[in-house]
Formats: C-alpha cells, structure tokens, sequence
C-alpha cells in the first residue's frame, strides 16, 4: 500500500474533524502549543504534547506532557485546545 505522510493542520473549530479522522485512523497525533497560553490552562507555552485519548461522547482530549509524570495529563474540550494550541501533526 502507499505510504501515509505526515501532516500539519492549523487548531480551529473546522479542524476538529480532520483530528477526530485521524485519531480513529489510529495515527499518533501530537499538539503545539501557543507561546502564550491562558492563565490556569496547565499547558506550558511553546511546548509539544501528545495525545493519549479521545473522548468521543464528551469530546474531549487527553493530553499528555512528555516531560514525564511531573506534569498532570490534560483533559481539554476543543474550545480550551484551540485557546491553548496552535497546530497539531498527525504521524503515519
């Protein structure tokens, strides 16, 4: 079969989808994070997190630091992940 690339999409409302798509693909998908992020959110600015599950009834995220067990898992709607996170990678 062909080879699946890797790609980069911006996080907005329309892009939900295309992670949603992914994710039951059973592709790795990994976020990035803003420079800045709101107050609160745990997400550390400039930072790359990697999803770990996907809540299709809540439609939720988890995240995970890989900076290791230190840093709490993230559990963000995708409202609070496009507030937070600027483009997500889906790796073949």
């Amino acid at each position: 079969g062909q080879a699946t690339a890797a790609f980069t999409s911006t996080v907005t409302a329309g892009s939900f989808q295309t992670f949603v798509n992914a994710w039951t693909a059973g592709k790795s998908v990994g976020f990035a994070s803003k420079q800045t992020t709101p107050a609160g959110s745990g997400v550390v600015g400039g930072h790359a997190y990697a999803v770990i599950g996907y809540n299709a009834t809540n439609q939720t995220v988890t995240l995970y630091n890989p900076w290791g067990p230190n840093y709490a898992t993230l559990t963000l709607t995708w409202t609070q992940i496009q507030a937070s996170f600027s483009y997500f990678d889906r790796i073949a």
